[in-house]
């Protein structure tokens, strides 16, 4: 029930990460460990959701974050007051293959696939990607880039937005 309210839940996929290691064996023993993530999961779902109601006539800023574990976007927007609200998250761990990315691909990942994650917020709208990711700019100039990079790039073609590099970029360093 709560993989389907994820995008409700803040640091989802780090929350669960210990718990799907469990499923991926026959046999396991719950520990201490599983325990507090199983609560902590329990208390976050169950506490009020810090969401408002999407306002399609104001401007999408997606935030976004990756470590060698997971990967997270966060969907924000700037109410009248100035303040930043949030819409809805995207988070998930990475596979194994994933995981041994160099750096500068772990930072590309997330702005992709909250992309496409939010597509139906997105697609046809100008919006801005804040991230603490500085090579966006050189994978974007490169001439010749790796298929997967120059797949991703080609992705992202589709949407109008503009990068801004997220100096202080704690929310989604958080939920990553």
């Amino acid at each position: 029930m709560c993989g389907y309210y994820r995008h409700l839940i803040p640091d989802y996929a780090t929350k669960v990460h210990i718990l799907n290691i469990l499923s991926n064996s026959r046999t396991f023993t719950w520990t201490s460990e599983h325990q507090e993530k199983f609560q902590e999961l329990q208390i976050t779902f169950f506490t009020k959701p810090f969401i408002v109601q999407t306002d399609w006539t104001k401007q999408f800023f997606l935030n976004t974050d990756g470590s060698h574990i997971a990967i997270a976007g966060i969907l924000i927007q700037k109410q009248d007051d100035g303040e930043l609200q949030l819409i809805s998250y995207y988070s998930r761990t990475l596979t194994a293959t994933e995981s041994r990315y160099p750096e500068n691909k772990i930072e590309l990942l997330p702005i992709h696939n909250s992309v496409k994650y939010f597509r139906e917020f997105l697609y046809g709208r100008k919006f801005t990607i804040l991230s603490d990711h500085m090579n966006f700019k050189y994978h974007t100039n490169l001439q010749n880039p790796a298929n997967i990079v120059a797949r991703w790039l080609m992705d992202l073609s589709e949407y109008d937005f503009q990068h801004v590099k997220g100096k202080n970029n704690l929310l989604a360093d958080y939920i990553s």
